[in-house]
């Protein structure tokens, strides 16, 4: 929502967007797909982020002595109009 509010305030303030500046946010709420707002986000895959907490929870809860476990749930980069063209 901070990102949509960012995109509204930039607007009154006649900034382009995505021309004059680009805006990512992440967690892919409802909101950034709507026409007009149409802001690029990374979706963190929340269902599988609950998921594997869950899982390791039971894992250690049935057995204690079990280590700690590295989980990597890679984001997904969901481009819309929000961003403009990597410059150099």
């Amino acid at each position: 929502m901070t990102a949509v509010g960012l995109l509204d305030g930039c607007r009154k303030q006649g900034l382009r967007i995505p021309e004059d500046l680009s805006i990512i946010s992440f967690d892919n709420i409802n909101f950034a797909a709507m026409a007009g707002i149409e802001l690029t986000t990374f979706s963190q895959h929340v269902d599988k982020m609950s998921k594997e907490a869950t899982r390791l929870m039971l894992k250690q809860l049935e057995n204690r002595e079990v280590k700690s476990e590295r989980v990597i749930i890679e984001p997904t980069l969901i481009v819309r109009k929000t961003t403009g063209p990597a410059t150099e």
